[in-house]
C-alpha cells in the first residue's frame, strides 16, 4: 500500500515544497536540484536514525 507523502526540502533557505524526481538524475529534485535525502523531513530522519542505530526495527515503527 502506497501513501502520498510530501517531502519538503530541508536544505537551509530552500523553498521547495515537494520532491519531484528529475529526468536525467532521478535522485535529484527537478525543482531545486537538491538530493532526495534533503527532502526527508525531521520526523522521518529521526525514525530512520533509530532504525539505523538499532534502537528500533521497521516493524516497531510501522509505516515510515
Amino acid at each position: 500500500m502506497f501513501h502520498d507523502v510530501v517531502l519538503r526540502c530541508s536544505t537551509p533557505n530552500c523553498l521547495c515544497e515537494c520532491f519531484t524526481p528529475g529526468k536525467p538524475l532521478m535522485r535529484h529534485c527537478a525543482h531545486c536540484n537538491h538530493g532526495w535525502i534533503a527532502h526527508v523531513d525531521d520526523h522521518q530522519t529521526h525514525i530512520l536514525n533509530e532504525i539505523l542505530s538499532g534502537k528500533k526495527t521497521p516493524y516497531d515503527v510501522g509505516r515510515i
